[in-house]
């Protein structure tokens, strides 16, 4: 993955403008997202509480405009990024174009037309993806994750640390699932270029075919070619299904911990019920970031595949 990560760079580098503008964004959508708890603790600390109807309109005042900073900078990072993805898929496909039409002919006596056709259209569609979905997506995961673990611990370190305790052993199942899928992946790709270099032969070639009777046999072959496709299809779902009961079980765990510690702590340690529900809220964001990076991950699997 880090080697194909480093073949972008070269292109990522030539709008490094762009590139540090989204990383702004996304930090500060990220950061202004995860002071509204907080904002809700206030509110019951320190207005509901003490039945303050000032300090409560104030503050709904400032929790809606935080709302609206925080779409705002999501609106701009995200076109930032998507002008980003397309011009560096621009440049690829050029790349990759001029590439293919510098090949010696001896190539394509080598290569079937279809199997050259697959890497120039399914595959840069595949690495579009990649850019304008799949890389801005893990990022914007990886910075939510951290900024709300560490808002989580400002709560409470020792509430957090309890929540987290699991995370290892679901990561380790995690990563040994994707890597069963990247090969699943692999194996995919390999038999739809299969194929479509096998409709491309039969389509170039079809005068010959009729003449020579050879269309059933070749229909025979095709079938047994997509049922092999599909079958293998069919496995990567299979697989890619049992990432989401894992995760849910994962956050579903984290809640009952917090609730049960968290009501603890409330008693030992006083802390207050605003941010014990603060800490809650945390708890539930988190179910976002996470099942946002294993769904894109999975792509990014396909898309380095490409």
């Amino acid at each position: 993955m880090l080697k194909a990560l480093r073949q972008f760079f070269p292109f990522v580098a030539r709008y490094k403008v762009w590139a540090i503008s989204v990383v702004v964004f996304v930090i500060l959508q990220s950061a202004v997202a995860r002071w509204l708890p907080i904002i809700v603790a206030k509110v019951i600390d320190q207005g509901i509480a003490s039945k303050n109807l000032t300090f409560i309109k104030h503050w709904a005042i400032i929790y809606f405009l935080a709302q609206v900073a925080s779409s705002t900078f999501l609106y701009i990072q995200t076109i930032s990024f998507q002008k980003l993805g397309n011009k560096i898929l621009f440049d690829i496909r050029e790349k990759l174009l001029s590439h293919v039409q510098s090949l010696p002919t001896t190539y394509f006596d080598k290569n079937p037309t279809g199997r050259i056709v697959t890497r120039v259209t399914n595959d840069v569609s595949s690495l579009g993806a990649f850019f304008n979905q799949v890389l801005f997506s893990l990022f914007i995961s990886f910075v939510e994750f951290f900024a709300i673990v560490i808002a989580m611990a400002f709560i409470s370190l020792k509430l957090t640390l309890v929540c987290l305790i699991f995370s290892p052993l679901v990561a380790f199942f995690t990563l040994k699932l994707t890597r069963k899928i990247k090969i699943i992946i692999e194996q995919q790709k390999a038999k739809l270029a299969s194929i479509n270099a096998f409709v491309a032969e039969n389509i170039n070639g079809m005068s010959l075919l009729q003449l020579y009777n050879r269309v059933p046999a070749n229909i025979t072959k095709f079938k047994v070619n997509s049922r092999e496709y599909k079958d293998i299809s069919l496995k990567m779902t299979h697989n890619y299904a049992l990432l989401w009961p894992l995760m849910h079980f994962y956050t579903a765990l984290a809640v009952l911990i917090s609730i049960f510690y968290g009501t603890h702590l409330k008693t030992a340690e006083f802390l207050p019920i605003g941010l014990l529900v603060a800490f809650f809220l945390y708890v539930q964001d988190i179910n976002h970031p996470l099942t946002n990076f294993l769904e894109n991950y999975v792509q990014l699997q396909d898309s380095l595949t490409s």
